[in-house]
Order: structure tokens, then sequence, then C-alpha cells
């Protein structure tokens, strides 16, 4: 039986990660952006908590109730739902469906749901034209071409232009490149509040304005930071990236997010 005390509490933004918290009572419970990493979650009764953009990854929730429970823009890297009690209700985005999905129907096996309200689970269309899209550009990264733009102090000039722009939540701070590693451009992202979710849309919004036709990006998240991993060109008949093909870092510091942000992936 859960253990009482914490049913129907305010845990926003609190940190747990690696905290025992087996059979606990978080029913009807706010964890909103919580840190939960690595946490104990065995036999816990999370029926219609509030898990929106919490860190869970690596989380054991065997055996817990989910029941109910907003999992949207929450981190489940490593989190195997196959072994919760129950998912019934819970809510999920898209952008999970790689690291963890509700089950499905017959509760034998995940369901990528496609957006939040979708209660069918299954595809429109196979992925195998953009899957081998995907396998050009791979190709064409392990080519032996050097496509990455050694930049000292300077930005692209769309990215440049979109920093200085009126009402633009973006402050560039630096940029400094070594051999053989990418380009590294530093950004603040100086929104007063926000979430991780609609720093992305920020994020590429940006990087909209220095892309090419095929692109590749990849967020990570440090303690003090959150990183976007771009390689961008276009390919030509030789699945080379054609010039002017870009390998960068966008380095986006944001002091009101590190909470949030550290721990995650």
């Amino acid at each position: 039986m859960p253990k009482d005390g914490l049913s129907g509490k305010n845990l926003d933004y609190v940190s747990l990660s690696g905290a025992n918290m087996a059979e606990t009572d978080l029913s009807h419970s706010s964890l909103r952006h919580a840190r939960l990493t690595r946490s104990n979650l065995r036999g816990a009764d999370l029926r219609d908590s509030d898990l929106h953009d919490a860190h869970l990854a690596q989380a054991d929730v065997t055996d817990a109730d989910l029941s109910g429970a907003d999992l949207t823009g929450a981190d489940l890297q490593g989190v195997d739902l196959d072994r919760a009690a129950s998912l019934e209700g819970a809510k999920f985005d898209q952008s999970q469906a790689h690291s963890g999905s509700p089950l499905s129907a017959s509760g034998s096996s995940p369901a990528a749901f496609r957006w939040d309200s979708d209660a069918r689970s299954a595809r429109v269309a196979e992925a195998d034209g953009m899957a081998r899209d995907v396998q050009r550009l791979a190709d064409a990264l392990k080519a032996p071409t050097r496509i990455a733009e050694l930049l000292e102090n300077r930005l692209p000039p769309g990215l440049e232009q979109a920093c200085v722009a009126a009402g633009s939540p973006w402050t560039f701070l630096a940029s400094h490149a070594e051999d053989e590693t990418p380009v590294a451009i530093e950004v603040r992202w100086d929104r007063t509040e926000g979430t991780l979710r609609e720093l992305r849309a920020d994020a590429f919004a940006l990087l909209g304005t220095i892309t090419e036709s095929v692109t590749f990006v990849q967020q990570r998240t440090t303690p003090t930071a959150v990183e976007y991993r771009i390689v961008t060109g276009t390919l030509d008949g030789d699945d080379q990236l054609a010039n002017p093909g870009s390998v960068l870092v966008l380095r986006v510091v944001t002091p009101q997010l590190a909470d949030e942000t550290a721990g995650g992936r």
C-alpha cells in the first residue's frame, strides 16, 4: 500500500534525483519540472499527478500507477513504462515516442501517439522515403571533405541579424572554433520566464535563419546550458554535403532554466 504524506502537494521544481520514493502516495500532486532522475518510484501512486516537463530519465516505475498522469514534455529516457501498473488515461506527446510511450490497448507494447489528443496511435504513411534521405546525410558525414565553417568571434549573417532584430529574445555572447571541432556559438536566451519547450521553439526559429535544405539537430542539456548540435547543407548527386555546409553547436545560456535543464538530455 502506498505511503501517505505527499498526495495533492505542490512539488514543482523539487530535486529528488536518486531518491527512494517507492510506494509513496504522490497522487494528485504537482511535480512540474521536478528532477526525479534515477529515482525509485516502484509501486508509487502517481494517479492524476502533473509531471509536465519533469526529469524522469532512468527512473524505476515498476508497478507504479500512472493512470491519468500528465507526462507531456517529460524526459522519459531509459524509463520502462511497460513495467508500470497502469497508464490508463496518461497524457504523452509525440516527441516522447522514442524514449517512452503509453501502452497499447492490449497492454503488450508501446503505442506511439502522434499528438496529445491522438487516440488511434497509428501511422498514416510509412517513413521509408525519409529514412533514405537520413541515410544519405549520414553517408555524407562520413566523407573526408571538411565542411565546418571556421568562424572567429562572428556569426553567420542570418543568425547575426536575428540576434539584433527588434524584440529578439537572443543576445550573442561569443563564438569560437578549433581544429577538428565544430564551430561553437554561445548565445543568451533573454526571456524572463519560459519552459524548455518554449526555448526549443525559439532556438529552432533562430537556427532556421541559417539552415539549408538538409538539416539534423540534436538537443543536449548540461547543468549550465542547453546545446543544439547542427549539421546542415544540401546533398548533391554524389551524396556529399554541398558547399556551404556547416557543422556547429549553438550553446544557449539561460539562467532561469538552469534548474529545469540540469540532468536532462
